[in-house]
């Protein structure tokens, strides 16, 4: 199968273009930058340098390429049919949660500068960025039409899996900031998350595509899938 992939040289798009080369698939990857499209020709992808917030472009690059979806995650198109995937949270390597040194969030944790706000009950469903990776792939060989939630099979409120990775990190506990303290610093988008959000089920996934995350849980996870 010729395979178009929208943010080839991402965390989860160097993990499919891996799988998907190695399955036998065509692929043709974009990549906002010149310098990233010899990393991809080494795995095995045709890169197209595109901007994904320009319709024309990405238009452009699927005229050529010719392809079906794997993630719907390019703005401005509207003419397409396909396949939806909603992950979890990713972590592990590539990610801004994995061991690298320059690991975005997994560095404010271990700085505890990743507080818990509020009540901490936002529920966040994670997922491991081979695992997303693998039923993307399992998407674009057995599924139909529609949407599918990729998450691991753990749900948790942040007042629960952010302790627990700093302590995994060997990071102080994270600090506590009241809601009305942070609605105004960070936004009302991140106070809901931490507060309100709901985590997702993968059931259908797993049901449909013959799916299973290999970290079921974040809770083994952290332990050894930040690397």
């Amino acid at each position: 199968m010729k395979i178009f992939i929208a943010g080839a040289s991402g965390a989860i798009g160097t993990h499919l273009v891996t799988r998907l080369v190695a399955r036998g698939h065509q692929v043709v990857g974009t990549t906002p930058s010149q310098a990233k499209t010899g990393p991809l020709r080494a795995l095995g992808a045709e890169p197209v340098v595109v901007d994904a917030l320009d319709p024309d472009s990405v238009a452009d690059a699927v005229a050529r390429a010719a392809l079906r979806h794997v993630e719907d995650a390019v703005t401005g198109i509207t003419w397409a049919d396909g396949i939806v995937l909603r992950y979890g949270s990713f972590y592990g390597p590539g990610t801004g949660l994995s061991a690298a040194p320059d690991a975005v969030m997994t560095g404010q944790i271990r700085k505890r500068r990743f507080p818990i706000i509020g009540s901490g009950d936002g529920v966040w469903s994670l997922v491991h960025i081979a695992d997303a990776a693998a039923a993307t792939v399992a998407a674009v060989e057995k599924g139909e039409t529609g949407i599918y939630h990729v998450a691991d099979d753990d749900p948790a409120p942040v007042r629960v899996w952010l302790p627990y990775l700093a302590r995994t990190l060997g990071a102080g506990p994270p600090r506590r900031v009241p809601a009305w303290l942070a609605r105004p610093l960070a936004g009302e988008g991140a106070v809901d998350m931490m507060t309100r959000a709901r985590g997702i089920s993968s059931e259908k996934t797993k049901r449909e595509l013959g799916w299973a995350p290999r970290h079921p849980s974040w809770r083994t996870g952290f332990v050894d899938g930040l690397s």
